[in-house]
């Protein structure tokens, strides 16, 4: 059988999102499989965002449709999130954004054809943790003056973590030793 290669032209093909007539989008009922990957994305964002505001105020509304591509190597999902937060730039309270999300499990079917020719057991080696990997359209752009208050916030809040730290080191060291 022989691996999908999505082409650009099928990845803008599959980008849309579906609408009524009257041109509001259609709410799609999806499994947990979606919302799996949609929250993989959200947290993804949020380790990797330095102020905290991405933690603070950003939050998974919806997902408005989800198209799944099942390649032998790997899974391609193609969504559309909608993130909600009272801190975008633009204003409003929900933004929609394009994602690709990467799902790996060839891990597990490289390690069995190379355990066929291996006197080793088929459970050598084997792994069945799927590496995921995502691609956004354009990340959730903040207000400025939030971001800021953010990044004092987080300063704030490490400064008040290590007095705790240096205050309980304090106490240990006045206890004297038996």
């Amino acid at each position: 059988m022989r691996a999908i290669q999505p082409s650009l032209a099928l990845l803008k093909a599959v980008v849309f999102c579906p609408r009524y007539a009257n041109g509001s989008p259609r709410r799609l009922t999806i499994g947990s499989e979606p919302i799996d990957l949609a929250s993989y994305v959200l947290h993804s964002l949020q380790d990797m965002n330095e102020s905290g505001i991405y933690n603070e105020g950003l939050t998974l509304h919806s997902i408005l449709w989800t198209k799944k591509i099942q390649g032998r190597y790997h899974a391609i999902s193609i969504m559309e999130v909608v993130f909600a937060s009272p801190y975008f730039h633009s204003g409003s309270e929900t933004e929609s954004f394009n994602v690709v999300v990467m799902e790996n499990f060839a891990e597990e079917s490289i390690n069995e054809e190379q355990n066929k020719f291996s006197s080793k057991s088929k459970d050598d080696g084997k792994s069945t943790k799927r590496r995921r990997g995502y691609a956004i359209d354009r990340f959730p752009k903040m207000k400025e003056d939030e971001i800021e208050k953010m990044r004092i916030l987080k300063i704030e809040r490490q400064i008040t973590e290590n007095e705790k730290i240096r205050m309980a080191h304090d106490e240990m060291n006045k206890k004297p030793i038996c």
